[in-house]
């Protein structure tokens, strides 16, 4: 059996570890740790800084560029602006325009002051084309039981209106006004031939009592052609919408208030025979609702139709105006022994004027008018047969 052996006196005792390491360890983690979160923030608010500088720059730039690129777009605009107007002005074929340019547009709408020829026995109207129709056309009222009925008219022979006669159907009294007459006057219904639709012979006949002298009744021709130059004269009813003075007519009854009348110009595209043989002038003086009745005359203010009726393509927003021809208005009136003024040959006005227009024979003792003052004479026309 082994006995214990004891302890050799040169042995060494053990050490324990130092404590007071594992708390500095500690310490100097947290202070690097800190100082590396501080580091950490900075570096990254420096990057976001530098971050929102460059975005504002880019923003700028890209608005500068956006800027500049919507100039050259006017410029542009404005270039292409020039050259179509320059385009419009001209009327003939260039290099750079080998199709044409449109007509130049009249210097104004107004009528040109041509003269008519006066008939023999007849007085000569001083005035222009304008101051002719002006006073030879009214403004015809018919009041019904739904409304007032509205179309135009003008004089054909001294106290004699010639309209539609589905501007007056089934209207009791009838009225007429125009600045020349100075106000609403009644007028009586004389003959009719009772025709409400469109293509048919529409006229009727109004006499009007008390007409001053000064008012000269128009001419009549058949003489017509394809694009001569045409005015419409009347009273259309969107025009009247925005007369003062048709208002307190209408509204006010106001018998003294005389509307304006409206005039349009343009060419005769097509004469036409509808059908029943009604002969009609397609023109494109524009015309609407009121002018039914109203003239169309030709540059030397001799009525070449009677306004009244359009035809309306909605599918290809085309409108085409109807013109009874005077042809037909001719013979009506012969039928009723009125006394019409028909002239005819071309109407070629001449301006300036070398010599007054020499006189031409009427057809009934009826008076046309002639250019005086402030006009070019226009060609003599020779009486119809």
């Amino acid at each position: 059996m082994s006995m214990p052996q004891s302890p050799s006196p040169s042995a060494e005792p053990r050490r324990g570890k130092p404590w007071w390491l594992i708390p500095a360890g500690l310490v100097v983690a947290l202070v690097f740790l800190a100082l590396g979160a501080w580091l950490g923030w900075a570096l990254l608010a420096h990057k976001l800084d530098g971050l929102e500088g460059r975005a504002s720059l880019i923003d700028e730039a890209r608005t500068r560029e956006e800027i500049a690129l919507q100039k050259k777009a006017n410029e542009a605009l404005e270039k292409r602006i020039a050259e179509a107007k320059k385009i419009l002005e001209g009327d003939v074929c260039t290099v750079d325009n080998p199709f044409g340019g449109l007509p130049a547009p009249p210097e104004s709408t107004a009528p040109p002051a041509e003269a008519v020829p006066t008939p023999e026995g007849g007085r000569a109207f001083e005035g222009n084309l304008l101051d002719l129709v002006e006073g030879a056309v009214v403004l015809v009222l018919s009041p019904r039981a739904e409304g007032v009925g509205m179309g135009s008219g003008f004089f054909v022979a001294p106290g004699f209106v010639v309209t539609n006669a589905h501007v007056v159907a089934g209207a009791g009294d009838i009225f007429v006004t125009s600045k020349p007459l100075g106000g609403a006057r009644t007028a009586t219904l004389v003959a009719s031939t009772n025709a409400t639709d469109p293509g048919e012979v529409d006229f009727a006949l109004l006499k009007v009592d008390g007409v001053p002298a000064t008012i000269q009744p128009l001419a009549v021709t058949t003489t017509l052609a394809k694009l001569d130059h045409v005015v419409a004269a009347g009273f259309p009813g969107i025009v009247m919408a925005g007369d003062q003075s048709f208002r307190r007519l209408i509204v006010q009854g106001d018998a003294s208030a005389v509307p304006e009348m409206a005039v349009t110009s343009g060419e005769v595209s097509v004469m036409q025979d509808l059908d029943g043989g009604v002969p009609v002038v397609v023109h494109t003086a524009g015309i609407s609702r009121g002018n039914s009745g109203g003239p169309l005359v030709d540059r030397c203010g001799r009525v070449v139709g009677v306004n009244t009726f359009q035809m309306v393509d909605a599918s290809q927003a085309v409108r085409v105006n109807y013109a009874l021809a005077s042809a037909k208005l001719i013979a009506f009136l012969k039928s009723q022994n009125v006394g019409v003024t028909v002239l005819s040959g071309r109407c070629v006005p001449a301006n300036p004027p070398t010599e007054a227009a020499a006189p031409a024979q009427g057809v009934s003792g009826g008076q046309g008018a002639s250019g005086g003052q402030g006009g070019g004479a226009a060609t003599p026309a020779t009486p119809s047969k």
